[in-house]
């Protein structure tokens, strides 16, 4: 239990799930390995945010089958519209997209939400769930977003975070989870091991880009 417990960068070693509900693009580089990370914490009985969900991404179904109560929430409007998100599924998935179960489109409770200032009850949630959001966020709406969190969770809640590295420092993350109040949940670390998983696809960095995972406490 450790070793999932600990905040890290993401190996090539680290299980995958490469289909939740739908096949993933090869451009999606990382979210097999952090869906896979972050559904293994989720039991029947959770309540569960997907925080910054995206539109098609299918992962705010897939949580559907591993516990009842699965809320999810993006800025984007198109998230309450079921035809806009079966136009940009079939964008990104191609024709399998036109085998997805529509019955799926309704078992979250989806909402249009700032992650960073939500109507969301105190103490609802067992696990705020947030994947590759916080480095399209400034500092100041970083800062804001955790506070959010450590707000929405229980006491004994997990905030599970994936972030691209180095599109957000991990010395300003380290900063804004200390300035949250928040903590590890377990053992961190930020040296960036030789089997990182890493990818080519964005030119800006060369040396490439990089995923980290954080397990976060009140």
């Amino acid at each position: 239990m450790s070793e999932i417990m600990t905040s890290r960068f993401f190996t090539r070693d680290d299980p995958q799930l490469n289909k939740p509900l739908l096949k993933l693009p090869e451009i999606w580089w990382s979210r097999p390995y952090e869906y896979a990370w972050a559904s293994s914490f989720i039991s029947r009985d959770h309540v569960v945010l997907d925080a910054g969900c995206g539109i098609c991404h299918p992962f705010k179904y897939y949580l559907c089958t591993l516990c009842e109560n699965v809320y999810a929430c993006d800025k984007d409007e198109r998230l309450l519209s079921k035809v806009h998100i079966l136009r940009e599924m079939i964008s990104v998935f191609g024709e399998q997209a036109l085998d997805f179960p529509l019955l799926y489109l309704s078992l979250p409770y989806v909402s249009r939400q700032d992650i960073s200032a939500t109507t969301y009850d105190a103490a609802m949630f067992d696990h705020v769930i947030c994947i590759s959001v916080l480095e399209h966020l400034v500092a100041g709406e970083i800062l804001k977003t955790l506070v959010e969190f450590r707000r929405i969770i229980k006491p004994d809640g997990l905030i599970l975070i994936t972030i691209d590295y180095p599109y957000l420092s991990l010395d300003l993350f380290d900063q804004m989870v200390k300035e949250s109040g928040l903590s590890y949940a377990g053992p961190v670390s930020f040296a960036l091991p030789v089997d990182a998983l890493t990818t080519a696809l964005f030119p800006e960095f060369p040396e490439g880009i990089f995923s980290f995972r954080a397990i976060l406490k009140k």
